[in-house]
């Protein structure tokens, strides 16, 4: 029982991901600009990241600002969560340090740490999806490789621009560029609602709507999950066969081993192709 239990909280995680670069690459999310303090977004990530600090061993602050911007502040805050997470993730016992810094009248976001570092191999695929370093993953809990696809998409949403510098045994620094400085207003808003759900927050705050099929011929299987789509409040469609067309549909799963042999990645391979 505990082994199904972690593998289907697994299995929700990666649907949620998938769903979100969905809902992301479909135009689904819009940014919804305004002004606010940067240390609420700084401060809010850093109290998210505390237990997980803690159990990794690592020592973790961040570096107050007075510094306001002008962005979507649950977006940006998704952003910089996706960053710190992985960093507490894959540097046990070692420093991690988030803050910002001024370049003329932008200001970058940065979050450096003392962790494994990455390969040069591997830093120009960092940010595909499915990307999982070598010998990293094997130091931590395994992740799904789409978090920091994840990111870009959203950095591009806002206008942002994201990268990394590394040196394997050192460490790394992921930077966020591009946020525009602004004057402070005055009235300090409350701290920023995370709206990306593979990150924090809950599905239901971004997948409301979505249109999604589900093929596979295992009854079981499909119901189960339609009814997880469902409680996340998409809208869904199954079918037992591979469709001709899933123009109307915004994300499909289907099942890899279908009936008479017929092998699932065949059918997506046509059916984008037929949508492209």
């Amino acid at each position: 029982m505990d082994r199904i239990e972690s593998a289907l909280s697994s299995l929700g995680r990666l649907f949620k991901s998938l769903l979100s670069i969905s809902a992301l690459d479909a135009g689904r999310i819009r940014a919804e600009i305004t002004t606010i303090p940067l240390n609420h977004i700084l401060n809010d990530v850093m109290q998210q990241n505390l237990a997980a600090a803690s159990r990794n061993n690592v020592d973790m602050r961040y570096v107050e600002t007075d510094v306001w911007v002008s962005t979507d502040p649950g977006l940006l805050q998704n952003v910089v969560q996706n960053l710190v997470s992985n960093a507490v993730k894959y540097a046990p016992g070692a420093r991690v340090v988030f803050g910002c810094r001024r370049r003329g009248g932008l200001i970058d976001i940065e979050v450096h740490d003392a962790g494994l570092g990455i390969a040069a191999d591997d830093i120009a695929n960092v940010f595909q999806e499915f990307m999982r370093i070598d010998g990293v993953a094997k130091q931590a809990d395994q992740g799904m490789g789409l978090g920091l696809a994840i990111v870009r998409r959203l950095a591009m949403l806002l206008s942002l621009d994201v990268s990394v510098r590394s040196d394997p045994g050192v460490g790394s620094v992921f930077t966020v560029r591009g946020l525009k400085a602004v004057a402070a207003t005055g009235d300090e808003p409350s701290a920023p609602t995370p709206r990306n759900p593979s990150a924090i927050g809950t599905a239901e705050q971004l997948l409301e709507g979505l249109r999604v099929l589900v093929v596979d011929d295992d009854e079981d299987a499909r119901q189960a999950m339609l009814a997880l789509l469902e409680r996340w409040k998409c809208v869904t469609d199954t079918s037992v066969h591979p469709p001709d067309t899933v123009a109307s549909f915004d994300a499909v799963f289907m099942d890899h081993e279908l009936a008479d042999g017929q092998l699932g990645l065949d059918h997506l391979s046509r059916l984008k192709k037929v949508t492209d």
